[in-house]
C-alpha cells in the first residue's frame, strides 16, 4: 500500500459544508468546512500612537463572520445577512429568492387583510351607532311625558 492511498478502515473525508462563492471574474469558489466565527464587531479608537486599539465594547449594528478561506463585515440588518448567506451558500441562492417572495407575496396579503378587516370594523361601527330619528323623537316624546306628569 503507498502512502498516499487511506487504510481501508479509515473513513473517507466528509464534503465541506460551505462552498464560498469569491466573486470575481472568474468566480473563485472556495471550500470550507464549517464558519469559523461569526460575532459582533469590537469597537476601536485610534491611539497616540496611530495604532487602532479596541475599547472593550461591541458595535452590535455591525457582524463579522469568518471561514478558514473568508472574513466579511456586514451590518446587523435583514438584507445584508440575505446577502452574506447568498455568497456563502451561492447553491441555495435560488431557493432563497423563491422563498423571499412568496414571503413578501404573503406579507402584501397580510396588509390587505387588516387594510379590509379595518373597513369591515368600520361599517359594522356605523351600524352599531345608528340612531333613527323616530327612536330619538320617541325619546324625547317619554322624556317630555316624564316631565309633565304631576308629582
Amino acid at each position: 500500500m503507498s502512502e498516499r492511498e487511506p487504510p481501508h478502515n479509515e473513513a473517507p473525508p466528509t464534503q465541506p459544508k460551505y462552498l464560498l462563492n469569491m466573486g470575481g471574474r472568474p468566480a473563485l469558489h472556495l471550500q470550507a468546512d464549517n464558519l469559523n466565527t461569526l460575532h459582533y464587531v469590537e469597537q476601536t479608537r485610534v491611539a497616540e500612537s496611530g495604532f487602532t486599539v479596541p475599547t472593550g465594547s461591541v458595535d452590535k449594528s455591525q457582524l463579522h463572520v469568518m471561514t478558514s478561506h473568508y472574513g466579511r463585515t456586514f451590518a446587523a440588518a435583514a438584507e445584508e445577512a440575505r446577502g452574506v448567506v447568498r455568497e456563502l451558500r451561492p447553491q441555495e441562492a435560488e431557493d432563497l429568492t423563491v422563498i423571499d417572495q412568496q414571503i413578501a407575496d404573503l406579507l402584501a396579503q397580510v396588509q390587505n387583510l387588516r387594510e379590509e378587516r379595518k373597513h369591515v370594523v368600520k361599517r359594522a361601527w356605523e351600524k352599531g351607532h345608528v340612531v333613527y330619528l323616530k327612536t330619538l323623537l320617541g325619546i324625547a316624546e317619554e322624556h317630555l311625558r316624564r316631565r309633565q306628569q304631576p308629582k
